[in-house]
């Protein structure tokens, strides 16, 4: 499962779109490398190869709720 691109000497951009506003982190290899709090998109500019995934939370009911939890896309040299 997941994606894999090649980055070829270049810079790739990662975006996201929710629904509805939530709180989005993009990881590299397990590892934050951008936040968004209370919005419905997120966006970063990456130029290392690794495995990228997008988490998203959401309250409910007072709660912060695990909501999304995107398959990762592989990027390559």
């Amino acid at each position: 499962m997941g994606e894999e691109i090649s980055i070829l000497d270049r810079t790739i951009d990662i975006k996201a779109n929710a629904p509805a506003a939530c709180n989005m982190k993009i990881l590299c290899n397990g590892q934050t490398i951008a936040e968004s709090r209370n919005q419905t998109e997120i966006n970063c500019r990456v130029s290392e190869p690794g495995a990228y995934r997008i988490e998203a939370t959401i309250r409910h009911k007072s709660q912060e709720r695990c909501w999304i939890f995107s398959n990762p896309i592989y990027v390559v040299p």
